[in-house]
């Protein structure tokens, strides 16, 4: 598995487990608690998704550098 996609998968788990804590906490009457929560998960995921679309746009207008490694020459 490659670092990125790695990363995207860890993010959105995590940005999971906060929605079912946020749910969790609103069904049991922790209406801030919940709210935080749900928050925080829609943070996780707009992040995420601007992440990889910014990513996107960097190889588009440099393919060359997705190919070199770290200690390629520039």
């Amino acid at each position: 598995m490659k670092h990125t996609n790695a990363r995207t998968v860890i993010r959105s788990v995590i940005a999971g487990i906060l929605v079912l804590l946020g749910i969790g906490a609103l069904s049991s009457g922790r209406v801030v608690v919940g709210v935080l929560l749900l928050a925080l998960a829609a943070g996780n995921v707009t992040l995420t998704v601007m992440m990889r679309r910014r990513r996107a746009e960097l190889l588009r207008r440099f393919p060359n550098l997705a190919t070199r490694g770290p200690g390629s020459p520039a």
